[in-house]
Parts: structure tokens; C-alpha cells; sequence
């Protein structure tokens, strides 16, 4: 009897899983062979977790779409002027943070942290609110303002072309508007260690979707959809998370011994997302993607989605950089052979 209640326990957890990260959908065929039951089994599951109000189930054609249900919400809205995140972490947000782990609270308390005193500290907007819930799966918030727009601000504040080339800032990390206020890390690592992550703004969204394994953030226009004033931040961490914020920090040091963030993983794609087969030919592309590289001591370059260099900006990143920045370490992951034949081309001429 135990076994069949801790088995029939797992299952409801995978389906409220599998619901999460696949945003509704569910092969429910898939599950019942891998839990060795069958299909009515787990739609008899299915079925309870409705009854027991922690989704919803909407018939779409031939298929279901399934929806978790918040069973806690607090939506408040904030003057900014003399607001301290902590006391509204402490006061405002408890009933969400009930009996969660260790590693939730904490995971949840930096990102909530972060992001508030962002809005509050960089956004010039006079309120900010707070949309924070729980389900079966996550806690979650949302945080807005009517500021001036996170990518607008690091655009001017950096004199860059276009507001896109913000995010590219934000994906390498070490980058603030108040350097000595600020350590610039609060949007980097908030974006990896919380297992959803997004940044509206200015018709922009950076998104870091991490509910199965780490990834690096992407770019989306969202030209077609009604762009409020100002910034949203949106974040999830998963209730069963195991995983401890140093855990995934420590992934940005050199070395057990460095507590500092000295290394960086950047997604080279960033530099050109609106293409479908983006070409990084010339130095100029090269110097963009550089920026800041000083200010750490190991960068991995990501070619993922990138199918071949040019020679000018292979040779400008890493050889001509690497020459002038010889304490800077630049290597590279995810290279397609024609990439890693143009990089070890201008190499071999060092």
C-alpha cells in the first residue's frame, strides 16, 4: 500500500512537472510508459489534481491544454520613494514563501531582491508593483514599473546603436548604470539561477528559460503586442529545486579558491538574433561583442546557431584582443568546424 501511494505520489509530481515545462501540453501516452501504468491511469490522476484545484484542463480540438492553478496571489502596487525590498520581502511576501525549502526561499529572495531595488534604484518610475503567486510547481513573481525601460537606459548610458545591443550587455554580465552603487551581477545571475527568467521592455524581451537544465538567453521582438511604459521583470523558481545558488554561481569562477565572478559564458549569436543564418564577418561586429571583456579573466564564446566567421572577426577577437589583453583567457564552445578552422587559422598566426 505504501509503495502504491509513493508511486502514485511521483506521478502527480511528474505531471505537474511535465505540465510546467512544457507549458501545458502533455503526451499523456509518454508518461503512462514511463510510470509502467496505464493511459486511464493518468488521466485518472489528472482528474484529481483538477478536483483538488491545482490545474485546469481546456479541450482544444482533439487535444487538452492544462493550466496550473495560483493558490496563493498577493498584487500590490508601491511608491518607490523610500522603499526598501527587504521589508517587502519579509512583510508582503511570506504567505507565497510557506513551507517552501531552503533552496527556494533563498533562490527567491535574491531574485526578488535584485530586480525590486533595480526598479526602485534605476527605473526614475514614481511606483513599482508586485504580482507575486505559488502553484503546484513554482513560485513566482512579477515586477513593474513606468520607468524609463531598462534597455533604453543601458542604450544611452553606453551610446549603443540600437537598444538590442542592451541585452547582449546584460547577457555578459558585470554591466550597471550605478557602478558605485552597484556590482552590475543582479540581472546576470538572476537570469540563471531562477528557472524562468524575462525582461519586457521596449517592444524587447530577454528571456532565460532554465526549467530544463541552464540556457542561454535569447532575444524576441515582440513588435505585436501592446508595449507598456517602462519594464517588466518575470521570474519562476520550481518548488522541487535541489539545486543551491552557489551551486550554479561557483559555475562563474575560475576556480574553488576565486569568489569573485571572473568568468562569463556569452552567447555569440546575441549579436545578430534577428537572422536566420547570422554572418559575423568584420571587426566592427568583433569590437561590439568585446566590450567590457576586460573585466573578466575567462570568457567562453557560445557559437551555438553560428554557422561560420569571417577572418577580420576571428582575428580582432582572438588574436588582436588576446594580444592586448593577455590576463583575459577567451575560449569557445559549440563551434562548427568551418568557425573552429577560422579561429585556429588566426590563431596560428600569434
Amino acid at each position: 500500500m505504501e509503495q502504491k501511494k509513493r508511486k502514485t505520489d511521483e506521478l502527480k509530481k511528474a505531471l505537474i512537472k511535465t505540465i510546467y515545462q512544457n507549458e501545458g501540453a502533455l503526451d499523456a501516452k509518454a508518461v503512462a510508459e514511463e510510470f509502467a501504468v496505464s493511459t486511464a491511469a493518468v488521466y485518472k490522476q489528472l482528474e484529481r489534481l483538477e478536483a483538488d484545484g491545482l490545474l485546469t484542463a481546456e479541450k482544444i480540438g482533439r487535444t487538452k491544454r492544462f493550466a496550473l492553478v495560483d493558490t496563493a496571489v498577493i498584487d500590490k502596487t508601491y511608491p518607490t520613494a523610500g522603499l526598501n525590498e527587504d521589508i517587502i520581502l519579509r512583510n508582503d511576501i511570506g504567505e507565497i514563501l510557506a513551507d517552501v525549502s531552503p533552496e527556494v526561499r533563498s533562490t527567491f529572495a535574491y531574485v526578488f531582491t535584485e530586480m525590486l531595488n533595480n526598479a526602485i534604484d534605476h527605473s526614475e518610475s514614481r511606483e513599482v508593483t508586485v504580482h507575486a503567486y505559488r502553484n503546484a510547481a513554482v513560485v513566482g513573481c512579477f515586477i513593474s514599473d513606468n520607468g524609463v525601460g531598462i534597455f533604453a537606459k543601458i542604450q544611452q548610458a553606453m551610446h549603443l546603436d540600437e537598444k538590442r545591443f542592451a541585452i547582449l550587455e546584460l547577457a555578459k554580465g558585470k554591466f550597471t548604470t550605478a557602478p558605485d552603487s552597484h556590482t552590475g551581477e543582479g540581472v546576470f545571475f538572476s537570469s540563471k539561477v531562477a528557472d524562468r527568467f524575462y525582461i519586457f521592455s521596449d517592444s524587447l524581451a530577454f528571456i532565460g528559460d532554465n526549467c530544463q537544465g541552464e540556457a542561454d538567453p535569447v532575444i524576441e521582438d515582440r513588435l505585436g503586442e501592446a508595449q507598456q511604459k517602462g519594464t517588466r521583470v518575470c521570474f519562476e523558481i520550481a518548488l522541487d529545486r535541489t539545486m543551491t545558488f552557489a551551486d550554479i554561481t561557483n559555475r562563474y569562477t575560475e576556480a574553488p579558491e576565486d569568489y569573485g565572478f571572473s568568468k562569463t559564458v556569452v552567447p555569440v549569436r546575441l549579436l545578430e538574433y534577428r537572422e536566420a543564418n547570422p554572418l559575423f564577418v568584420s571587426r566592427s561586429q568583433a569590437k561590439r561583442l568585446l566590450i567590457r571583456f576586460d573585466r573578466f579573466r575567462n570568457i567562453v564564446l557560445d557559437f551555438d546557431g553560428v554557422s561560420e566567421i569571417g577572418q577580420g572577426f576571428a582575428d580582432e577577437v582572438f588574436r588582436v584582443f588576446v594580444l592586448q589583453h593577455p590576463d583575459t583567457t577567451i575560449t569557445y564552445t559549440n563551434a562548427t568546424p568551418a568557425v573552429e578552422r577560422m579561429i585556429k587559422r588566426v590563431q596560428s598566426t600569434t
